[in-house]
């Protein structure tokens, strides 16, 4: 892998990408997505009826049940795009044209009549740029939460002015300028508020992994009755205690056992060790690259002597087909191990970009 850094993808912060989904991400967006909407109801009540007549200045309920199943669906399209679909501008449109699709039936449950099809054609157009914004800013603004930001904010801003044009025309009325900047800091604030919500989930869940990776040996059945601790084995028949943090470089970084919890800390752009047996680096190597990109900033070393593999071994362990044969081409390529010691275990360790 590359000295060079490049910012995760959207896939990637969406849960999207890698072996399996990553639920935690997923729910990260749909609740961005979710909050972003309700916390400009919640304002819009305030600013028409104050605190003395917030509750009946607040839309009715199907305007709070149309957000909420507009969140579950662009989340579930969003999802399932960014997972089939390599191309990220291909993926964007196909989650659009999906939720647009999907949210049909909903409104006509909800309001009784389907919107104009110029509703319908801005709404394909909002979710597009709002997805394609956030494609480009994830990847290529740090920090991620100013990425998020200026992505989520960027899409509505630009449809802003060409939907409401077309709706003036459809229905007859004049557009005001201060209409148009109360709608445009309507879209920044609803921008920040996704943009916290999903840096904030997000980062607490690598919070959460990197703590539950300082207690590998912690936990509690969830059901049925807590039984007492067995005894704990002889002292030659225990193994070494799983360490939470390592020392690489003369710098302490945190140290994760499993998958999951790896990429958890990756995908919120905090430093992180996997140990791992050579064996297993191609499956690692896809599930990473999947939530980093594949020319993150990060290297291979030994577990035991921490000498760092050369890039001739890193790529022959993240293509073993390709490799499968030695020179001769008829006999299987030997076991992985370190170059210097022999040892069958390394430590892939990951540096985030600097902001």
């Amino acid at each position: 892998m590359s000295a060079a850094t490049e910012p995760q993808t959207f896939a990637a912060l969406i849960g999207a990408s890698g072996k399996t989904l990553r639920w935690p991400s997923i729910f990260a967006f749909f609740a961005g997505l979710l909050m972003s909407d309700l916390a400009t109801f919640l304002i819009q009540g305030l600013m028409q009826g104050g605190l003395n007549h917030f509750a009946s200045a607040l839309p009715p309920f199907s305007l709070w049940a149309q957000v909420i199943i507009a969140a579950v669906l662009l989340t579930a399209c969003s999802v399932v795009a960014f997972r089939y679909l390599k191309n990220a501008l291909a993926a964007s449109a196909a989650a659009a044209f999906a939720f647009m699709l999907l949210m049909l039936p909903f409104r006509f449950l909800l309001f009784g009549s389907q919107p104009h099809p110029v509703l319908i054609g801005s709404s394909f157009a909002w979710n597009f740029l709002f997805l394609a914004g956030l494609v480009f800013s994830v990847r290529y603004i740090q920090p991620l939460w100013l990425g998020l930001a200026v992505g989520a904010a960027a899409g509505p801003l630009l449809i802003q002015v060409p939907r409401s044009l077309a709706l003036a025309r459809i229905y007859n009325y004049q557009l005001s300028v201060g209409g148009e900047l109360t709608s445009a800091a309507f879209n920044l604030i609803s921008a920040a508020v996704f943009a916290a919500v999903v840096w904030g989930l997000n980062d607490l869940a690598a919070v959460a992994a990197q703590e539950a990776a300082a207690r590998p040996s912690a936990g509690v059945p969830a059901t049925g009755p807590i039984r007492p601790a067995p005894a704990p084995p002889p002292p030659e028949a225990s193994g070494p205690p799983a360490e939470s943090s390592i020392e690489i470089d003369r710098a302490r970084l945190p140290l994760f056992h499993t998958l999951n919890e790896f990429v958890a800390a990756v995908a919120a752009r905090r430093a992180a060790v996997l140990r791992l047996r050579l064996a297993d680096y191609a499956e690692v190597y896809q599930e990473f690259v999947g939530f980093a990109g594949p020319s993150a900033q990060s290297r291979l070393l030994c577990a035991a002597c921490k000498a760092e593999f050369p890039s001739s071994l890193t790529l022959r362990l993240a293509a073993p087909d390709v490799f499968r044969a030695d020179a001769a081409g008829d006999r299987p390529a030997p076991a992985p191990g370190c170059p210097r010691c022999g040892a069958a275990e390394a430590l892939l360790a990951y540096r985030p970009a600097p902001h």
